[in-house]
């Protein structure tokens, strides 16, 4: 397990095949770094985690990054930070709290984002984009806000493999993408709510 608290990371490159765990409120910052995560990234209580100069997260086909915290991944003026996601990655509440986290970085989603219900991702910067490909997959049931730049060509699951509803906030498209709507009876099934 690697365990970041705080403090500033710059490694050149980083092979996790473990656990790497972003805890503690402290300041964070990762600069001039590319993090290729084949196994497990946490971020429990992690705060915002500052990327500075050029970042670049590759979350692998067996990657997954698990979210239990307020906070967010935000690059600083001037830099240029990427998420390529090709794995998992999963928001979650605690508690029952509604938990923002911030995605201040261009993200490629190529397979699964996940939000769970009074969880929302913030993508709220016209400075970066995020575009879900055609093998991308939204799903959950909390809420995506974003003013980021926005391209969707994947498909947009509420629910994920249960009846749920998937809220929207600000922008919503779907550019040749596709619904995947469940529906078990005419008084359950998926939602999308946009707004």
């Amino acid at each position: 397990v690697f365990s970041f608290e705080n403090g500033d990371l710059s490694a050149g490159t980083i092979e996790n095949n473990g656990t790497m765990r972003f805890s503690n409120p402290e300041f964070k910052t990762i600069a001039n770094t590319i993090i290729n995560n084949h196994s497990q990234m946490n971020f429990i209580n992690s705060n915002i985690v500052n990327l500075s100069g050029t970042v670049t997260i590759n979350n692998d086909i067996e990657g997954t990054m698990d979210i239990l915290a307020n906070g967010g991944l935000t690059q600083e003026n001037g830099a240029a930070a990427t998420l390529i996601n090709d794995g998992v990655v999963r928001k979650y509440t605690e508690n029952g709290d509604f938990g923002s986290f911030y995605m201040i970085l261009d993200v490629v989603n190529n397979h699964i984002i996940e939000i769970a219900e009074d969880s929302q991702y913030l993508f709220l910067t016209p400075n970066v984009s995020f575009h879900n490909t055609s093998t991308g997959i939204l799903a959950g049931t909390g809420v995506f806000d974003i003013t980021s730049p926005f391209l969707n060509e994947g498909t947009v699951s509420p629910g994920g493999d249960a009846i749920g509803e998937l809220r929207f906030i600000n922008t919503f498209n779907l550019n040749g993408g596709v619904l995947e709507i469940d529906i078990e009876s005419p008084t359950a099934f998926d939602t999308i709510v946009v707004t």
